[in-house]
């Protein structure tokens, strides 16, 4: 299925079979680009973990940071991982390049 292009643009999150019995609620914050799950830790806590894979396009990107930052997912610790497709500049806050467009992603990600 890998190669049959079936799976472009989608995400996933695997879990062991001994974990999956610690997840507490899951969930599609943007259709094909990102996803959660929450964990309930055995000893107590909250864990959330956000997969993301942005569009390449820093146009496209600016808007599902804003929505990702809108998402209500109270937790005591979180994991973001995934493929952001977007550079950050030396000086934080600087989206790499100059144009005006990455100027705004970069604040939308932070």
């Amino acid at each position: 299925m890998g190669t049959s292009q079936r799976l472009s643009a989608s995400i996933a999150i695997l879990v062991d079979k001994s974990t999956a019995p610690l997840v507490k609620d899951h969930g599609t914050l943007s259709v094909g680009r990102a996803q959660y799950i929450i964990i309930q830790a055995p000893k107590g806590g909250i864990l959330t973990i956000v997969n993301i894979y942005t569009p390449n396009s820093s146009n496209d990107r600016a808007p599902l940071w804003r929505k990702l930052s809108q998402a209500d997912l109270a937790s005591d610790n979180y994991i973001v991982g995934g493929d952001f497709n977007h550079a950050e500049g030396k000086n934080r806050g600087e989206a790499s390049g100059e144009s005006r467009m990455l100027r705004r992603e970069a604040a939308a990600w932070h």
